[in-house]
């Protein structure tokens, strides 16, 4: 998409299930069988399409990072997952270690959007999730290191958004970070019963806005969510 890579392109309804063993007879166990993708920093590694629908459970989803495999900076967003005009629902999986846009000469004051998971214009449920070490930009502007959500419905519940960071220094002008767990924008939804923390909205930046959490012009209710 865009010149980019990813290893998982979803058109359709369809729903992902990991913690199986051959011969798949068994009930799935994502504790003990672990089912990864893993873009090894060369591409992100879930996009879905407008007018997908999606259900993500118990799935290790790791090493994105779409700037490696563009020499822009062209819808450098969403390391780990990226959905627009879609709906998602994610449960029981771990998104960790992935980098929505990396510096480079070419493209380093553009930014990056949504380290774990950036979505824009969708219908979004994230349950039970551990988002964790991820990196909206490097050198560059960064909103939402593990989540970003734009312009969507969304609830979020019972996930925990740790370690994650919107902006890390680099050598550009004007280095900014929004929302370092998470950056929420123009939405609609509800957080229950989230753990949100050990987030850093801008790391060496120029500035830095919601460590933990930023949510802009939204309407959200907070339920019982420790940030």
């Amino acid at each position: 998409i865009n010149g980019q890579k990813q290893i998982v392109y979803i058109d359709k309804t369809i729903s992902l299930q990991g913690g199986y063993l051959p011969p798949f007879d068994s009930a799935p166990d994502p504790e003990t069988n672990h089912t990864i993708l893993d873009a090894r920093g060369n591409g992100r590694v879930l996009y879905v399409a407008a007018g997908a629908g999606v259900s993500i459970n118990g799935l290790r989803i790791t090493r994105g990072n779409p700037a490696a495999s563009s020499g822009s900076q062209t819808s450098q967003d969403g390391g780990g997952i990226y959905a627009e005009s879609a709906q998602i629902t994610l449960r029981d999986n771990q998104i960790y270690g992935n980098v929505a846009a990396s510096s480079s000469d070419s493209f380093t004051t553009a930014g990056g959007w949504g380290g774990g998971l950036f979505a824009d214009l969708s219908v979004v449920t994230l349950t039970n999730n551990v988002i964790f070490d991820n990196v909206a930009a490097v050198g560059s502007t960064g909103a939402g290191g593990g989540v970003f959500l734009d312009r969507s419905q969304y609830y979020l519940a019972h996930n925990e958004i740790v370690s994650n960071t919107a902006q890390i220094s680099g050598t550009a002008a004007y280095e900014n970070g929004f929302g370092g767990g998470a950056a929420i924008a123009d939405s609609n939804g509800r957080l229950s019963h989230n753990i949100i923390q050990y987030n850093v909205a801008s790391d060496q930046g120029d500035s830095g806005w919601g460590g933990g959490i930023l949510i802009q012009e939204d309407r959200y209710d907070p339920a019982l969510s420790t940030i």
